[in-house]
This record gives C-alpha cells, sequence and structure tokens, in this order.
C-alpha cells in the first residue's frame, strides 16, 4: 500500500474452494483468487490505516478486558446464592 499498490486483505474462511481442483499450490491459488476477484465476488476484509490501527488494538483489549470482568462478576454472583 505504501509503494502506491492496491492490497486486498481476502477472508480465508469465505472462499469457497473449488472441489475439483486437480493441482494446489501458490500459483494455482492465485489464480482461483483472480478468478473471483475479476466479477466482484471475492470476500474482502478492510486494511485500517496504519494511524487507526492503535486505537483499534486498545478497544479490543478493553472489549476483552470488559467480557472479562463480566465473567467474574457473573461467576461471583452465581456463588452469591448457593
Amino acid at each position: 500500500m505504501e509503494e502506491g499498490y492496491t492490497v486486498k486483505l481476502v477472508n480465508t474462511a469465505e472462499v469457497t474452494v473449488y472441489d475439483g481442483l486437480k493441482y494446489t499450490g501458490d500459483e494455482h491459488d492465485a489464480r482461483h483468487l483472480a478468478h473471483l476477484l475479476r466479477p466482484g465476488i471475492l470476500p474482502t476484509g478492510y486494511i485500517h490505516p496504519k494511524e487507526d490501527r492503535a486505537v483499534r488494538d486498545l478497544l479490543r483489549k478493553r472489549a476483552q478486558l470488559v467480557r472479562c470482568r463480566t465473567t467474574q462478576v457473573l461467576s461471583i454472583q452465581g456463588f452469591d446464592k448457593s
């Protein structure tokens, strides 16, 4: 991206692989991905700009800590009822 190239982040969990592929390897995988890219059906993700990644990472960590705290509070509340 810094060099001016268009970069696509592929969501590999949603890429359907042909069942009948005879060959495997980087060249054939690239050809398959290019085949999906041409009509616009390649499932891609969003690449955050570098300056926003630190904030995104902090928000993810905060969400993780909130989930952990909630789990702990619910666990303690479960002990109080018994």
